[in-house]
């Protein structure tokens, strides 16, 4: 009877340890104030996807960034550059914030560095139609007289 009693809390503590979440992390801690306490992760480095149309995220804190890959020397051009969202499902969106010279123009690269799309502003707001990519990482250069500008990693869900 002990053995068996000990074989079955054995089993239930096994099983336990089976429902925990994991989750490789580059740094975490725990924040106490006045008001009480959150714990928080940093650099989750990976995830698991399911379903057929991979719309569940299993595991921690997904960013939600804009990443900025580089900045030529067009400062009053390139500082003023926003695009979002990003992750994006559809519909990316570019803003320039100040006044847009007459040769600028963009490029979008694969992870592989194939071309895509290319083409130029003719305003301010360009809107960029991504339903048909399938989901991956891509590369939108922003240039100036044929000069990387500014370039963006962008994430399609």
């Amino acid at each position: 009877m002990k053995k068996s009693l000990f074989l079955f809390a054995l089993c239930c503590t096994g099983i336990l340890q089976l429902q925990a979440q994991e989750a490789v992390l580059s740094s975490g801690s725990d924040a106490f104030g006045n008001g009480g306490s959150a714990s928080y992760s940093v650099g989750q480095i990976d995830f698991h996807v399911n379903g057929s149309n991979n719309e569940v995220i299993e595991g921690v804190q997904q960013p939600y960034e804009i990443f900025s890959l580089s900045v030529g020397n067009f400062d009053d051009l390139g500082n003023n550059i926003s695009l979002y969202p990003n992750p994006v499902d559809n519909l990316l969106f570019v803003d320039v914030d100040s006044e847009l010279p007459n040769n600028v123009s963009f490029v979008l690269y694969d992870t592989q560095g194939n071309q895509l799309n290319t083409g130029v502003f003719d305003q301010n707001n360009k809107e960029f139609n991504l339903s048909a990519l399938p989901a991956s990482v891509y590369f939108l250069d922003i240039l100036v007289t044929n000069k990387r500008c500014k370039s963006f990693k962008i994430i399609k869900n």
